[in-house]
């Protein structure tokens, strides 16, 4: 979005692809994703952006063949003035929601994808039908909930942000925000790096990346469900377009 700091406290939906769409982070086998080595890279470096940059919660993420999701939340209360990191203990998907998704307006869902941003239409859709990356078909909500099984983590009902106590005795130390961009641009260089010294030195990520504004906890339930549904909406695209065994 225009004019928007991507540096501000809130919650973001991100998409980035892989260059040319090569299915090279693992499979989708039944209803779950199954990764490859370089698909483990890329998951377990969203546990390493949030140890990176102490601001920073994913509270939601999927690595499928081509792409990744995620829900990356900035958030300066995890830092108090001094700079210094307040109580990361357990950082992750339990971790609370910032304030400032409680205070956005609900009916103000703003866009500001950066390649082919995820429509407004989409996201007032059910979770079936928000693929804004990766070519999936759309799904039908009776679908997604008839094959649903058992999805555990979906990061649902997170209390809002309490303020962090400030340490007294620690020197000052001032730490740089980064933006959403430089945040992504950050994750996607580490996790190339690391997949070229793998062994597979001609993968790259599509130089830009989709993302959404999250304003409300409804949003927020809304895309947590979408993620962690991506790999049943591939096995169910998969089985409509004939391509699973025995359909």
């Amino acid at each position: 979005m225009a004019g928007y700091d991507y540096s501000r406290d809130n919650l973001y939906f991100i998409t980035s692809n892989v260059e040319g769409m090569i299915k090279c982070l693992g499979k989708v086998v039944g209803k779950e994703m199954e990764l490859s080595s370089y698909g483990k890279i890329a998951a377990d470096h969203f546990e390493w952006l949030e140890k990176q940059y102490l601001y920073v919660v994913v509270h939601e993420w999927v690595v499928m063949p081509d792409h990744v999701h995620a829900i990356i939340e900035i958030d300066r209360n995890r830092i108090n003035k001094f700079g210094i990191g307040a109580n990361l203990a357990g950082a992750g998907r339990d971790l609370p929601v910032s304030n400032a998704v409680s205070m956005a307006d609900s009916g103000n869902i703003e866009r500001a994808g950066r390649d082919l941003p995820v429509a407004n239409a989409e996201l007032k859709a059910d979770p079936g039908n928000l693929e804004g990356a990766g070519g999936d078909l759309p799904v039908s909500n009776a679908e997604l909930m008839a094959n649903s099984g058992n999805l555990a983590g979906a990061g649902r009902d997170l209390p809002v942000s309490r303020d962090l106590p400030v340490s007294r005795d620690l020197p000052v130390r001032e730490i740089k925000i980064k933006s959403l961009s430089e945040l992504v641009g950050a994750y996607k260089m580490r996790v190339s790096r690391m997949i070229h010294e793998a062994g597979y030195s001609e993968f790259k990520w599509k130089r830009s990346f989709h993302d959404h504004i999250i304003r409300n906890y409804h949003e927020f339930d809304r895309i947590s469900d979408y993620i962690v549904n991506n790999p049943i909406k591939h096995y169910l695209k998969n089985r409509q377009k004939g391509n699973l065994p025995g359909v």
